[in-house]
């Protein structure tokens, strides 16, 4: 071997050596409060976080099994009268369980599994709020790492929150539990260290590693969202395991992935810990997690109501109704009102309006930019609404519920036919009964069952209101109908032909 390529391999060694070097001096650097790795950090926080981390297993209800009938004595009996003429006795289900299927009952559970993660020694528990959505709190299992298991009457649901997708249960014990700090999620940096601890696939207690990728994702998955992206591999049952830095402490609650298969493909998200103890505080306090309200019912912006409004440029929800003695309904908002900006920061359909109020304090003012129709133009108005605390579902589904009337005479101008009110009543609206295919209301969307409640702002109780309504608006425009269905409110235009 000459000299030349001695030299040359040398070389080529030195700079090798020199390249690992700095490699290694630069990742020794990195790490939660400038901690250096070594090739024990990732060991030494799974041994102080595994013992925090809980592996939960339920049975959700989903309500009765489609196989579920009531049985029909009739039938029954002839089925009975058939086999006992071919030599089968009772009970025949034993053999032909098909011609006879359940009887009239009961709910379905299926079992679902999940994570958790301790966050106080008296035994407070985090996980996702769709990991135990649907479960009874005696169907709820909780195995730690080292195998104690709570169930039944030791297992409490303290409060759900769906708009962040989280859940706070607690285990009735007297030992002092293994428990993890919140870490500033608002101090994470993009490249960071961070491990993933849970229980994916059943497989209990399962440690993975990778970085924060990015920060601020919104994905869909729950109303409230503003969440961490990572590299830490999450698969189905890591949901509910906390996100770890290197300092042993919680920056997230694993929530979801980003998949085409449903297992993991290099993006995962989860919940920053910040959030996560705001809405936990508030449920262990409260039961619940409070969220600003502001008491409307709102649409989207369709294509027919931008034309009907002269709308081009412009996004927002339209006011559908605004609840009695609410806060918007205090403040001066109506029905009709186009809201375009929450704060001043311009919003572009329900989602975003919910995500612009639902996190702000109770008792909070917040200014209202909105557009209201006078003299047929529309002029922009800013109201400041202080805003309440947001119901239970049950109370806000109440405030909308209408009862139906009966059948009614048929209307054909507009393609509609109505159920008829009995006399006397006070409810409200009137239910569509049939729509004519192809007619202005089948046009504008309308559909059998909803309930017209207005047209061209004019209440509609009977059929001459109906009629009195269409004749006040003027040729110019579409006729501008609202319209409940189920337990929300939309408006929609018709067009006469």
């Amino acid at each position: 071997m000459n000299k030349t390529i001695q030299k040359f391999i040398v070389f080529s060694v030195l700079c090798c050596v020199l390249f690992v070097n700095s490699v290694w001096a630069l990742s020794t650097e990195s790490g939660s409060e400038g901690s250096s790795i070594d090739c024990r950090t990732f060991v030494e926080v799974s041994k102080k976080v595994l013992p925090t981390v809980v592996s939960i297993n339920v049975k959700k209800t989903i309500g009765k099994s489609p196989l579920t009938r009531k049985p029909d004595g009739k039938k029954e009996e002839e089925l009975k009268k058939f086999f006992e003429k071919r030599g089968f006795q009772e009970p025949f289900d034993e053999f032909f369980p098909f011609f006879f299927p359940f009887e009239e009952g009961g709910e379905i559970e299926i079992p679902a599994s999940g994570s958790g993660v301790i966050i106080s020694s008296e035994g407070y528990i985090i996980t996702n709020n769709h990991v135990i959505s649907g479960a009874k709190e005696n169907n709820i299992s909780i195995r730690m790492n080292d195998d104690t298991v709570f169930e039944g009457d030791d297992v409490e649901i303290i409060g759900e929150d769906e708009f962040t997708d989280l859940a706070v249960l607690k285990v009735k014990t007297d030992k002092k539990l293994p428990a993890l700090e919140f870490a500033n999620s608002d101090a994470l940096e993009i490249g960071e260290w961070v491990l993933a601890i849970g229980n994916p696939l059943e497989l209990k207690g399962s440690v993975s590693q990778g970085i924060i990728s990015a920060k601020h994702r919104v994905i869909g998955k729950a109303i409230i969202e503003d969440l961490i992206q990572t590299t830490a591999s999450i698969n189905p049952g890591n949901s509910g395991g906390p996100l770890v830095n290197l300092d042993n402490k919680i920056v997230g609650i694993n929530t979801a992935i980003a998949s085409n298969t449903g297992r993991w493909q290099g993006v995962g998200f989860a919940i920053p810990s910040n959030t996560v103890k705001n809405v936990c505080q508030s449920i262990i306090e409260t039961g619940k997690a409070q969220r600003g309200w502001i008491g409307i019912y709102m649409g989207e912006l369709t294509s027919e109501l931008r034309n009907y409004f002269d709308l081009k440029d412009v996004d927002g929800i339209i006011v559908t109704k605004v609840i009695e003695d609410g806060p918007a309904e205090k403040a001066g908002i109506k029905s009709y009102d186009i809201i375009t900006a929450v704060d001043g920061e311009k919003i572009k359909n329900r989602l975003e309006m919910v995500q612009k109020i639902a996190p702000k304090a109770v008792g909070q003012e917040v200014v209202i930019t909105l557009l209201r129709e006078k003299n047929k133009k529309l002029e922009q108005e800013e109201i400041t609404v202080t805003l309440g605390e947001r119901p239970a579902r049950e109370e806000l589904e109440s405030s909308t519920k209408q009862k139906s009337p009966d059948k009614s005479p048929n209307f054909e101008k507009m393609g509609i036919s109505f159920k008829q009110k009995e006399e006397g009543s006070d409810k409200k609206g009137l239910e569509i009964e049939e729509i004519k295919r192809g007619s202005p209301a089948d046009k504008a969307g309308l559909l059998p069952g909803d309930i017209i409640l207005e047209i061209n702002r004019n209440k509609v109780e009977s059929l001459e209101d109906f009629n009195k309504a269409l004749e006040k608006e003027d040729n110019e425009r579409d006729h501008f109908v609202m319209y409940q269905r189920g337990n929300e409110i939309f408006f929609s235009t018709m067009k006469e032909e």
